[in-house]
């Protein structure tokens, strides 16, 4: 930017309107440099023209701010015309004004976005009718009209309107910049496709390098041991076995026969492990001691997985060695009746039966394999992978009767487990063999601006059962009988363990059972409704009347079906509580282990209430020593949520808009006591990423004015603001590191002070 329009655009002195336009002009006039594109946008430049709608996807606008924005630097172009199409030359000089121009140019280009007729003046109605078209093509703001004409009058009342509610671009100039009270962060954050600005070189990879071995040295230690033994034991196989039989006892040993027993020792190892490695209790007991900073129980599946992929390779090659071996062997028996008859009548424990288990095994050891694949698992087929894996009974008795030597290994895990399962047994039948009833149920259904269904997700409410003590974020498995009398799914408890009449688990339709829930759910709601028993409300910025479709419809009603229950599990989400400043990410329906924890978080703030008799005022105070609260090492929790959808909040706003509140009152009392001891407890980072291609400037702005004048976000109503698109990562967790600075005032401060905690989707796992 020159010295010229540094000086229009100086805070102290009146903008010189006809100097922006002729930088504007000159702006767009100039040449783009080559290969300039490539740092922001994936779009292939070899194309030499756009249609309207591919611009407005390389800018992520809507339709009516892309007619509106394309005006200005291309003034005859017709929208009526299809087949008319924008030069890729243009696109790019565009580009390179909305991102490199300064906060004056661009104020100038959204004063002409808002001037519909040039008139060089925005009016009221001409805010309106922009944000009355805007809102209307916005997928995630569907409004009633009360709604609607309360957002618009607070958007335009964030506006600074002289006598005749009229503004001149100066006086939008001073609202928007000269004004620095966060909106200008908001407005000038033009996004592209691909912002690819980062430099990667070998000194961040080592630092990167450092930092992964550092968080998972626990794991690769263990990987290493597990790798070492190993190797250990097939050296034990050659070095040991081989030399004896084949030195002192000069018998002939086929090197097939040797890998064959390599892999049998392998597997006689590793098919104990894998029953260690998902022995529940076992792991609860290390989770609630100190072997948990020392073993790596929380990846315990992760190995389960890469265990049991690796028992298939041995097996295969095992079985391998023994066939090719049976084919060149000297015997009178054919090498079909080595395999599938006892006619060798080789040596087990069923004298003859080696291979023919061996075949049985192998048959239930791929169909355990098969089933057990992420897509089988995740593509709502979980059934199927539940059942499968109950063939792990008949896998282990044919394995103790294929070798000799087996039960050596297995009886110490087999014992531990076989007495886990008796343990969870007479836990069983102390809650009533786990009987319970469903007390509550409720139906949350999203929906697009066309009425097709996005998401369904059912709130169970059930009776808790006696003696079913659980932490925050532990997990139940759930059969529902009317469903079916054999399925138990996993789910995480979403409700408080202080609620002691109540479980909550939340479900998301998914999958075959999932969905077959959910039908007979809406049968029991129809039924209810008839009777009266049920209540459809709506909620959250975003009802509508019965010319719309409803975004989101929340359905709720009494039921008292019975369900069993079997649990409670552990999960690593115990550990938050050991930690000084935990954050918490959850990925949609992964938000549950959390809403666990932010409830009993918050039954803990009220147990510091004290209620004066006289004037009911609500004091907080430091609780007797003894209560749940003393000593709490929890200081502070950042909670991001991520959703593909603005509806999908309304699952725990009620939760998230009592504990802000709660939060407030608390503040509010330290300020009365003029005690500046007492810091914000818990931060809200929600983000919504299903609208990508809404990530525009007006947005933003929108949503900052109207944050400021109603002290609410625009969506939620929740006093925490609502973001549109993916987190940035690196930006999010450097600002959580320095408030936690701030809030623990230490001199040796360390990054290890700040944990995170994740549940939602893989692929945001491996980006995290």
């Amino acid at each position: 930017m020159d010295e010229r329009l540094d000086s229009a655009c100086s805070l102290t002195s009146k903008i010189n309107v006809m100097d922006l336009e002729q930088h504007l002009h000159e702006q767009m006039n100039e040449p783009v440099p080559e290969d300039w594109y490539k740092h922001y946008f994936d779009t292939d430049n070899n194309r030499q023209t756009y249609s309207f709608s591919e611009f407005c996807d390389i800018f992520q606008i809507t339709p009516i701010l892309g007619k509106r924005l394309l005006k200005q630097f291309i003034t005859n172009f017709n929208f009526d015309d299809k087949c008319n199409r924008i030069d890729s030359k243009d696109i790019w000089r565009i580009a390179r004004v909305l991102w490199e121009g300064s906060a004056c140019l661009k104020s100038l280009i959204l004063f002409r976005v808002f001037d519909e007729n040039d008139d060089k003046l925005i009016t009221v109605n001409d805010i309106k009718n922009f944000y009355d078209e805007y809102l209307n093509e916005d997928e995630s703001m569907i409004l009633n009209n009360k709604d609607h004409e309360t957002i618009l009058d607070t958007i335009v009342d964030g506006y600074s309107w002289d006598a005749n509610k009229e503004m001149t671009f100066d006086r939008f100039h001073d609202t928007l910049v000269r004004q620095t009270n966060g909106k200008i962060e908001d407005l000038f954050k033009i996004y592209f496709t691909n912002d690819t600005r980062t430099t990667d070189n070998k000194k961040s990879k080592q630092k990167r390098l450092e930092l992964y071995i550092k968080n998972h040295l626990k794991e690769i230690i263990f990987l290493l041991s597990y790798i070492l033994t190993q190797i250990g034991l097939l050296l034990w196989v050659v070095f040991c076995r081989y030399t004896v039989i084949y030195e002192v006892h000069k018998e002939d040993m086929h090197p097939l026969i040797v890998i064959a027993k390599i892999c049998a020792m392998l597997l006689s190892f590793n098919c104990s492990l894998i029953i260690v490695l998902m022995l529940k209790q076992i792991i609860t007991l290390i989770r609630c001691s100190y072997l948990r900073y020392i073993l790596p129980v929380d990846c315990h599946i992760d190995f389960h997985r890469i265990v049991g992929r690796y028992i298939l390779v041995l097996a295969v090659i095992h079985a391998i060695s023994h066939m090719v071996h049976f084919s060149i062997l000297k015997t009178p028996y054919t090498w079909a009746e080595l395999m599938f008859t006892f006619a060798a009548n080789q040596g087990t424990i069923i004298p003859g039966f080696a291979t023919i288990s061996g075949i049985i095994l192998s048959f239930i050891l791929i169909t355990i394999i098969i089933f057990s694949f992420e897509y089988i698992r995740r593509s709502g087929h979980f059934e199927l992978f539940y059942f499968t894996h109950l063939l792990y009974i008949p896998f282990f008795i044919f394995l103790i009767m294929h070798g000799n030597g087996f039960w050596k290994w297995i009886i110490g895990p087999l014992t531990i487990f076989v007495i886990e399962k008796v343990y969870e047994l007479c836990q069983f039948c102390r809650s009533s063999h786990g009987k319970t009833h469903m007390k509550f149920m409720t139906i949350f259904e999203s929906y697009s601006k066309s009425g097709k269904l996005e998401s369904s997700v059912l709130a169970l409410s059930i009776k808790r059962p006696r003696n079913f003590d659980y932490r925050p974020g532990d997990y139940l498995f759930l059969n529902i009988p009317a469903i079916s009398k054999f399925e138990w799914h996993p789910y995480t408890i979403s409700s408080g363990p202080e609620e002691k009449d109540t479980l909550s688990v939340h479900i998301h339709a998914v999958g075959n059972w999932t969905n077959k829930v959910l039908e007979y759910s809406k049968l029991v709601m129809h039924k209810n409704d008839s009777n009266g028993l049920c209540q459809i409300v709506s909620h959250l910025n975003i009802t509508t009347e019965p010319v719309n479709v409803e975004p989101l419809k929340r359905q709720s009603f009494l039921i008292n079906d019975s369900v069993l229950i079997d649990g409670p599990y552990s999960s690593c989400a115990r550990y938050i509580f050991d930690v000084e400043h935990a954050v918490l990410i959850g990925g949609g329906i992964g938000v549950t282990p959390y809403a666990s924890i932010l409830t009993s978080l918050m039954v803990q703030f009220r147990l510091q209430r004290i209620k004066c008799k006289q004037c009911n005022h609500i004091n907080y105070t430091t609780p007797i020593s003894g209560t749940i609260c003393t000593d709490r090492i929890l200081k502070k929790v950042d909670f991001v949520w991520i959703n593909r959808d603005i509806q999908a909040f309304e699952w725990f706003l009620d939760l998230l808009a009592h504990f802000e509140q709660e939060q407030e009152d608390y503040l509010k009392d330290v300020q009365n006591d003029g005690s500046n001891e007492r810091q914000r407890f818990l931060d809200l980072h929600l983000f919504f990423t299903g609208n990508t291609q809404r990530k525009d400037v007006i947005r933003r702005m929108s949503q900052s004015i109207y944050y400021e004048r109603a002290r609410k976000d625009l969506y939620t109503s929740l006093k925490s603001k609502t973001q549109s698109g993916r987190p940035k990562w690196n930006s999010l967790f450097s600002k959580i590191q320095d408030d936690n600075k701030k809030l623990l005032n230490k001199t040796d401060y360390k990054p290890d002070d700040v944990n995170v905690f994740y549940c939602g989707s893989p692929t945001m796992a491996n980006h995290l």
